[in-house]
């Protein structure tokens, strides 16, 4: 997955025109590829979203102490009846029931038909048995599953910020970068993966929260430290955000909406983290 950003950008910067051996004045010769995937309107609001999103599901909560009986609410419920559900729903029929992804669908069987059959044939394998056929109950089995449902899930955001940081590292020229790339995949799987696990356990978030703090994988000091946890990792993400913003501004290319998506990012785990 985290690959996937790579290839993308790759597909990006070839897809540009080469600088003329001439100079950029000469006659025919290409303009500099842009910054950004699009545009700014069309990157600022899909690509950079939580530049708007974040201000906003601020404003929602406003004088309300518990965010579920705030507006907020409500638009969690739209974004995800409408983007979430939706994106998943697209996701497999685009792979399966358009003719555009049939020659992908027959190169790669195993990701797309037998890897899909296997996970289907475990989670029966794993939660049809009863209580006493496995060493785990029916119920530790679900949280389990739910367990690395949110692991995978995670990662999967995660891996989804380096393709975004690599699309746009690809625009300006540095793809093949590899300190640059592999300070996005620390960002990425740092902030935008262990930080906001962490978020997620201090608030509560996490899927059957109750039942495997202090026995699946988190122990129960997690819980009982969290002001000092939250101060450390407010710190860590201070620090991280920090050095890739310095980083990319010492860059010979640097990329305004790069650093936008690195904000955006870090203030979203900032407020998450309070």
């Amino acid at each position: 997955m985290l690959e996937m950003g790579e290839s993308a950008g790759r597909v990006h910067t070839q897809g540009g025109a080469a600088p003329s051996a001439a100079g950029p004045h000469a006659a025919g010769a290409a303009p500099a590829p842009s910054p950004w995937v699009r545009g700014p309107v069309w990157d600022g609001a899909w690509m950079l979203s939580a530049l708007w999103l974040l201000p906003l599901a601020l404003w929602l909560t406003r004088g309300s102490s518990d965010p579920e009986t705030s507006p907020l609410d409500l638009l969690f419920l739209a974004l995800t009846a409408l983007f979430w559900i939706g994106h998943r729903l697209c996701s497999a029929w685009l792979a399966y029931c358009t003719e555009a992804y049939r020659p992908l669908l027959r190169a790669q069987p195993v990701r797309f038909v037998a890897v899909p059959l296997a996970v289907t044939a475990g989670c029966f394998a794993v939660l049809l048995p009863p209580d006493t056929a496995l060493a785990w109950t029916r119920p530790e089995r679900v949280v389990g599953l739910a367990i690395l449902d949110y692991a995978l899930v995670t990662y999967h955001f995660a891996a989804q910020h380096f393709g975004a940081l690599s699309l746009y590292r690809a625009r300006v020229g540095r793809g093949g970068c590899v300190r640059t790339r592999r300070l996005d995949r620390l960002f990425a799987l740092g902030v935008g993966g262990a930080l906001v696990f962490l978020a997620d356990v201090l608030a509560g978030a996490t899927a059957y929260h109750d039942l495997w703090i202090g026995r699946w994988f988190v122990p129960a000091w997690l819980a009982s430290g969290q002001d000092e946890i939250r101060r450390g990792a407010t710190l860590v993400l201070l620090a991280v955000t920090a050095a890739v913003l310095f980083a990319e501004a010492r860059a010979p290319r640097r990329s305004l909406p790069r650093m936008l998506y690195i904000l955006g990012i870090s203030a979203m785990v900032a407020v998450a983290l309070q």
